[in-house]
């Protein structure tokens, strides 16, 4: 691996986080802010596609289920590392998919958290 990983190269380490047992392990929540990092970046390059929007909100609601868990003393860092990306998905959101309103109203709202 070279540079930034490609969507494939996360997916099979998120494999072997799920094969090993880890899916509560930090290591699976960084691979999956590394995927959600990345499918909201390509969002930007490849306006209307559905099926990456619903690919990069399964990564988010991971991510806010790992860091808002009970035994996870990190719940604030959760903004820290996702307030952008999720600023850059509710603006693709706004433009591109108007109609997930459910989307729209959990980032704004998670937004304000």
């Amino acid at each position: 691996m070279k540079g930034e990983p490609s969507e494939h190269e996360i997916q099979q380490l998120q494999e072997t986080c799920r094969r090993l047992h880890l899916h509560s392990h930090a290591v699976a929540a960084r691979l999956c802010l590394l995927s959600f990092h990345a499918r909201v970046a390509m969002l930007a390059q490849t306006g209307m596609n559905l099926e990456l929007v619903y690919k990069a909100w399964e990564d988010l609601q991971f991510l806010r289920g790992w860091f808002h868990a009970d035994w996870n003393p990190l719940e604030h860092c959760f903004l820290v590392h996702l307030f952008e990306p999720m600023l850059d998905m509710l603006q693709h959101l706004k433009r591109y998919h108007k109609s997930e309103h459910r989307m729209i109203g959990c980032l704004k709202q998670w937004l304000r958290d």
